[in-house]
């Protein structure tokens, strides 16, 4: 999940007054991790743009520990899905962490952005999500031969009562999942941004990302949908720690800063090449990194697959598998065989359901 170390170099002097957010938005090192988490088809410049827009349309967002501000930033980054807009992809939800009497940030993902992510990774087809309201015709059945049928009234559709998502699998065969409204409301009551944010001002888009959510756990789905789905349920907890995404990329080049360091400080200095700051860079021994016969052996296992490569590469913080270590091996490996195992479990299940 972390994104490919680099040896930043810094120009010019950092102030030692501390920054506003807006003013370390507009650093190149941050500017630098979020080009390195951004799929392809998205750009550093407009991520911070629609990042910037959001700060404007919610002010208390800029009270947000930075670090934790920035780690949302660098999610959003590497699932590659734009926080607020007409889009609704992604929430960035200011979250009050009582105990450390401090402004957190935390991702809460839209039902659209689930979407996004499950007809990206190739794996389903055809996802739909949809509310049922009072009037209209519904029925569902599961078991040997489940069914779904919806005809939406026409007008004066009276409450909701129920929301449903339903997807076709590659390979063959559906899936559908359909929740009550007491039971959508079950899960806002346990979130902790029930009483603020999209669950005031958008219930039936965060009713329709809940269903969404339940299925998924039930189907194959890619490493992004995976990171998604726990990133958002740590969101209802208040629990993401999005700050450790920022401070674990930039571990390598640890150097000890004030609590009054900027962020803009705090990761220029840790980006700062090692020759600069008079120590060492620490690589894999030569002796110590994979051998061909083990990096044949990943190759293999990857199959091909460029989003687990692209997703363990930022994970290990590697170019190239053979920059792995020993250690960093092994645990790709397992790591590879879980998630592959995983999916064909939940391929084989669907397939018998709809034999």
């Amino acid at each position: 999940m972390n994104t490919t170390n680099s040896q930043l170099q810094t120009t010019g002097q950092i102030s030692e007054q501390k920054k506003s957010i807006m003013d370390w938005l507009n650093d190149p090192v941050l500017k630098e991790q979020i080009k390195m988490a951004l799929p392809k088809h998205m750009t550093p410049d407009r991520m911070l743009r629609v990042v910037m827009t959001e700060l404007r349309r919610i002010p208390k967002l800029q009270q947000c520990d930075p670090i934790s501000f920035a780690g949302c930033i660098v999610q959003c980054s590497q699932l590659g899905l734009e926080p607020g807009g007409h889009l609704g992809h992604v929430h960035l939800i200011p979250f009050e962490n009582k105990k450390k009497n401090t402004v957190e940030c935390q991702v809460i993902i839209g039902y659209k952005g689930m979407l996004e992510l499950a007809t990206r990774s190739g794996v389903v087809s055809s996802p739909q999500v949809n509310a049922v309201y009072e009037k209209d015709f519904f029925e569902f059945e599961y078991g040997l031969t489940p069914k779904l049928r919806h005809i939406p009234a026409r007008e004066n559709r009276g409450e909701m009562i129920y929301v449903y998502a339903c997807v076709s699998i590659k390979g063959g065969g559906n899936q559908f999942e359909v929740m009550s409204i007491e039971e959508v409301n079950s899960i806002k009551a346990r979130s902790k941004a029930s009483n603020y944010g999209p669950w005031q001002t958008d219930y039936e888009q965060m009713a329709r990302k809940t269903v969404i959510r339940r299925l998924f756990k039930y189907l194959p789905v890619s490493i992004e949908l995976s990171q998604a789905i726990s990133l958002d349920e740590g969101g209802d907890q208040g629990e993401q720690y999005n700050e450790l995404l920022i401070e674990s990329s930039i571990s390598k080049y640890e150097k000890p800063t004030t609590k009054s360091s900027s962020l803009s400080q705090m990761l220029s200095e840790k980006f700062t090449s090692p020759t600069e700051q008079g120590t060492e860079e620490i690589l894999p021994m030569d002796s110590d990194r994979i051998d061909e016969m083990e990096l044949n052996d990943l190759i293999t296992l990857v199959k091909g697959d460029e989003a687990l490569k692209g997703h363990l590469l930022k994970e290990y913080q590697v170019e190239d598998f053979s920059m792995l270590s020993k250690e960093q091996y092994l645990a790709a490996r397992d790591e590879i065989r879980t998630f592959q195992i995983n999916n064909e479990e939940k391929i084989a299940k669907s397939t018998l359901l709809f034999q």
